[in-house]
């Protein structure tokens, strides 16, 4: 029994069945989706040439986003939760450069209203939908950055502001 629950699961988490069949006629959203990797992100042609880095609106979202890039691409995160994200880099050595806002679809208004005063100019959200098997799941929308105008804020007290 334990072997079939562990195929089912992981069954689930790989390719959202059976889930998406249980839920069909509801609208109950896919719990597995939070370990759903987001390695496709790279295909995006936003990311042909590797930005100087990308700024997440989520922490949990910038670890996806981290883990589909590589290590050579920074990552932020501009929240109020942070997390770990705040300690990793400090993005007062990219003012001037230009990145990527990787931000939910849903979320896009509240994003450039944060980040507008942050950049010189900013692109057109481009949409970018990943997804199981084909099947939609994530609507992300991808915005270009030029022009780091300043450190990006953070909830936490700096070493470099002292």
């Amino acid at each position: 029994m334990l072997a079939v629950i562990t195929a089912v699961a992981i069954l689930q988490a790989s390719t959202g069945w059976p889930w998406s069949l249980l839920a069909a006629q509801s609208h109950l959203a896919d719990a597995t989706l939070e370990g759903f990797e987001w390695r496709d992100l790279k295909k995006v042609p936003v990311f042909d040439q590797a930005p100087s880095f990308v700024t997440s609106t989520k922490w949990s979202d910038a670890e996806k986003i981290a883990l589909a890039l590589g290590p050579q691409v920074p990552t932020f995160v501009l929240s109020n939760d942070p997390r770990g994200w705040a300690f990793l880099d400090d993005s007062a050595r990219f003012v001037g450069q230009s990145g990527v806002i990787v931000t939910r679809a849903a979320e896009v208004a509240s994003t450039l209203a944060v980040v507008g005063p942050l950049f010189g100019r900013l692109g057109q959200p481009q949409l970018y939908t990943l997804g199981h098997r084909g099947r939609p799941e994530i609507e992300l929308a991808l915005i270009q950055a030029a022009g780091l105008t300043r450190r990006l804020p953070m909830p936490y007290p700096s070493t470099h502001d002292r």
